[in-house]
């Protein structure tokens, strides 16, 4: 009796590690099944490694697991898994509509009538293209196929080391198989979304002032909601994105901003243009600003007087900016401080700031002038500092010198900055004339389109949305999907909404 409730515990023991050992892990299950027909997770598997999984990144992953056949498989398990649900929605979806044309078209296909020649052509030629090179020489098909099967394995293509080069040609072969197979199921089942969003097109009906009422209606609509808002670049992209329309009418849109433009591309933007000499403008309004920076060097000279601990802060200072290229404080405070190592005396040689600081002013007065002129690649800021440097032969001055220039040549830099940084243009925006011809055949395509999906809603509304009510998926070990979660996994949520 003793041995034999020994071995009841020890099988008691193992049933429950695998009971425990299944719900972390489900090796085989169905995702869905219809009627007598069933989806499985190897169905599944098989599709997306026939649909997400390419050659090249089967070599990539071989080479990963550095040869090991094994390691390759299971990096190409973790690959198929992030693919799954993906997947299984595709698949089950392509097998609702194949079922759904069956049933409606079993005396005359209308799509998923792909023939045999029609498969085994393209794997003809998918061979030939492949084996064409090889079969050039005369060698023979056997021979060239088999020189091929060495050309992957070349190539990391993943085989197992005991596999010949023949062997891993043959399962490269039947991958391709394969993946064809998948490729025509899934135009066939494009080919019937195309049939029941145009089968009642002899219906289909344009209106004679159709064309004219959606261009005044989404012209209104983007000089509500696009013309004139000020938006940055994402919130810009996002609005396109989120009304196709839009694009229709739009010739052209612009949300370029000074401080990001180029000195050419201001003289086509008359926005932009203005803007520049606004800030050229502002920059030469304050020359009292710009004048006093000389005078707070010389007041941190008079506070630290101590030539290391100057030059000592102003390194650190640029050492900050240079970690932060926006931290335009600390590179200020890095030439203050560079400015007031230099001095002597506890004097600012004013004739010598004086003579740069009217130099400097006056090419910024010419520079604004000119400013059409330019064709240069450089932001408005980068070619003023160019120009202002150039004007005074930097290059030529010495360390007291060029102390005071680059202090004076950031202050104006640093007024341009201000004020294109708090300058933010509205969204430019032209549209295409309503006489334009290719505008009316873009509104006549696109109106037909919005028909079509309508038409492609109501079938779904009335052929397959009931049908997922039925079913039940599985995609884990503990997700199970049903009703209107279902719904949204197979046709998104967009659609599902708008039914």
């Amino acid at each position: 009796m003793k041995k034999i409730a020994t071995i009841l515990i020890v099988l008691l023991s193992f049933c429950s590690a695998t009971a425990v050992a299944s719900q972390k892990r489900l090796v085989a299950w169905t995702v869905a099944s219809f009627g007598r027909e069933a989806i499985t997770n190897f169905d599944v598997e098989k599709y997306v490694e026939q649909t997400q999984i390419s050659d090249a990144m089967k070599a990539a992953l071989y080479k990963q697991a550095e040869g090991d056949f094994q390691k390759y498989s299971d990096l190409k398990s973790q690959v198929i898994q992030k693919y799954f649900k993906k997947g299984a929605s595709q698949l089950i979806y392509a097998k609702l509509m194949e079922r759904q044309h069956n049933a409606n078209h079993s005396k005359k296909r209308v799509a998923f009538k792909t023939s045999e020649r029609e498969f085994y052509d393209k794997v003809e030629q998918t061979e030939d293209k492949v084996l064409k090179e090889l079969l050039d020489t005369r060698i023979g098909i056997v021979k060239a196929r088999q020189k091929y099967g060495q050309f992957l394995i070349s190539q990391n293509y993943p085989h197992k080391s005991s596999e010949s080069a023949s062997e891993v040609y043959w399962r490269w072969y039947e991958d391709q198989k394969s993946r064809i197979k998948t490729e025509f199921y899934l135009r066939e089942v494009k080919n019937y979304e195309a049939y029941v969003s145009l089968k009642n097109e002899r219906y289909y009906f344009e209106s004679p002032v159709a064309v004219h009422d959606f261009y005044n209606e989404v012209k209104e609509d983007i000089e509500q909601n696009l013309a004139t808002k000020k938006l940055d670049n994402a919130q810009l992209y996002k609005l396109m994105s989120n009304n196709k329309k839009w694009s229709i009418l739009i010739k052209s849109v612009t949300n370029s901003q000074l401080s990001h433009s180029t000195v050419k591309e201001l003289s086509q933007d008359k926005l932009l243009t203005n803007s520049a000499i606004e800030a050229i403008d502002f920059a030469l309004s304050k020359e009292d600003d710009i004048r006093s920076y000389s005078a707070k060097a010389l007041q941190l000279k008079k506070k630290y007087q101590d030539l290391s601990i100057l030059e000592k802060k102003s390194k650190d200072y640029l050492a900050k900016f240079i970690q932060n290229k926006n931290d335009h404080t600390s590179y200020m405070l890095s030439l203050l401080f560079k400015l007031a190592s230099k001095i002597s005396n506890n004097e600012l040689n004013t004739n010598l700031h004086d003579t740069l600081l009217e130099n400097l002013l006056t090419t910024t007065r010419a520079f604004k002038q000119d400013l059409l002129k330019s064709d240069s690649d450089s932001t408005l800021e980068k070619e003023l500092e160019t120009r202002l440097l150039s004007s005074i032969e930097y290059s030529s001055l010495d360390d007291l010198e060029r102390a005071y220039a680059e202090l004076l040549i950031f202050s104006i830099k640093f007024q341009v900055k201000k004020y294109t940084l708090t300058t933010v243009h509205p969204v430019r925006v032209h549209l295409n004339e309503y006489k334009d011809i290719n505008l009316h055949r873009k509104v006549r395509s696109f109106l037909k389109y919005e028909w079509m999906q309508k038409e492609y809603r109501d079938f779904v509304k009335e052929n397959l949305l009931w049908k997922i009510d039925y079913l039940t998926i599985r995609l884990d070990a503990e997700t199970y999907l049903t009703g209107r979660d279902a719904q949204e996994f197979l046709l998104g949520k967009e659609l599902v909404d708008s039914l």
